[in-house]
């Protein structure tokens, strides 16, 4: 895939995005690799935002594809320029993390549904 064919792929992600077209489409990590391609950007959680200059043009809108990662939009919804910040992508990655704990521990409490009830019962 050429840089060119994943500017125009981040346009129509963009443009699913800001219509919410359905929870879950397009894929997030899909455009992450897309916004890779395009820019040659890599999320990372240290050092300073950078931001990558596509075309010419000024942004009325911005949309982000994950916290940390934003599309810089013109009103016709072509892509200007993308940024990344560090902080915000670290804080989303320790967001995920706390949501795999959680996670982790609800499918413990699943598989021991009968047990935990055998001890609530017993324990009073």
């Amino acid at each position: 895939m050429t840089p060119e064919d994943a500017i125009k792929g981040l346009e129509h992600g963009a443009t699913l995005l800001i219509d919410d077209f359905s929870p879950g489409y397009p894929p997030r990590q899909e455009l992450l690799k897309l916004v890779r391609r395009a820019t040659g950007i890599v999320p990372r959680k240290e050092g300073k935002p950078v931001e990558k200059v596509l075309s010419e043009g000024e942004a009325s809108r911005v949309v982000s594809v994950v916290r940390g990662v934003d599309l810089h939009l013109t009103w016709d919804l072509k892509l200007v320029k993308v940024s990344l910040d560090p902080r915000q992508w670290r804080l989303r990655s320790q967001a995920l993390g706390f949501a795999g704990l959680a996670a982790d521990r609800a499918a413990d409490v699943a598989q021991q549904h009968d047990r935990y009830l055998v001890d609530a019962v017993e324990n009073g």
